[in-house]
């Protein structure tokens, strides 16, 4: 596996995790705060783990457009904003 496809999937990983666990957090708060559904714990994780799943399509998607060792579509040029 080259370095490039390693730095890919270790970046489509962080935000599969990140996507996953704020997919679950909105669902277990809406809850908390709403009595407009019940949902059960299978329910919270099915609906964080879409939102898992769509990440990685969207990390795929985005190594077609952007820099081709990250999961991003923004250009490997593009520098980042200084403070």
């Amino acid at each position: 596996m080259s370095a490039d496809t390693r730095r890919f999937f270790v970046d489509a990983a962080e935000r599969l995790g990140k996507t996953f666990l704020q997919g679950f957090l909105a669902a277990v708060t809406l809850d908390q705060f709403s009595n407009a559904f019940d949902p059960s714990f299978k329910f919270l994780l099915g609906t964080a783990g879409m939102a898992g799943v769509y990440s990685v399509l969207m990390s795929l998607a985005s190594k077609q457009v952007g820099a081709p060792d990250s999961a991003s579509a923004l250009p490997a040029d593009v520098d980042p904003p200084q403070p």
